[in-house]
């Protein structure tokens, strides 16, 4: 999410402290007058600078989960989301680039599989949980002018993951493959409606 946090420093707003509530001792400090609580609310330690509430997190790397079920519920944020919507999209960005070139209207509609090269770990996740990184996957082939749009006119069976176990994390990879869907009852239909390219 980011590089590196920012520091937090201990607040007293509306009678409450941020971003977190103040410790028994470094209120005891306060009362013995070693601290202090200036003007605009922050909370100073003996030479006077503002306590850090984030001395761990902070200048260190931010990383969030990956995982469906955060997906679905937004991240409780728009900007997390988008944010790593965004680098999903920037990761498969170079590869869709030099692995694909955009498909011929004789080879759409598609089936496309998705065999998903990781480490088990606890086997306590669900795979279709994972259905986000196919999603934007699809959404960068759209961007990419690989598919014109990743609507049922183009993609008839999006890949689901399929879990092909590895030992080691370095050997994790995703293999995608793309198939042109020649099911005659589905051709007619389309034909029909005037969806085939």
């Amino acid at each position: 999410m980011s590089k590196k946090r920012r520091k937090k420093y201990y607040r007293r707003q509306k009678g409450k402290w941020k971003p977190r509530d103040l410790p028994p001792t470094y209120q005891d400090k306060i009362n013995v007058g070693d601290w202090s609580v200036d003007k605009k609310g922050y909370l100073r330690i003996e030479d006077g600078t503002k306590k850090v509430a984030n001395p761990q997190a902070a200048g260190t790397p931010r990383y969030e989960s990956l995982s469906g079920n955060s997906f679905m519920a937004g991240f409780n944020s728009y900007h997390i989301r988008r944010k790593l919507t965004g680098e999903l999209k920037k990761f498969y960005t170079p590869f869709v680039k030099d692995q694909l070139r955009p498909f011929n209207p004789s080879e759409i509609p598609l089936i496309i599989t998705w065999d998903f090269y990781t480490t088990t770990g606890k086997v306590d996740w669900d795979m279709d949980n994972m259905f986000f990184y196919w999603k934007y996957l699809q959404d960068v082939l759209v961007n990419e002018n690989i598919l014109p749009n990743d609507t049922i006119q183009y993609i008839t069976f999006p890949p689901s993951g399929r879990l092909r176990p590895v030992k080691k994390w370095s050997d994790r990879k995703f293999v995608f493959k793309f198939y042109t869907d020649s099911n005659k009852e589905l051709i007619t239909h389309f034909k029909q409606e005037g969806l085939l390219l």
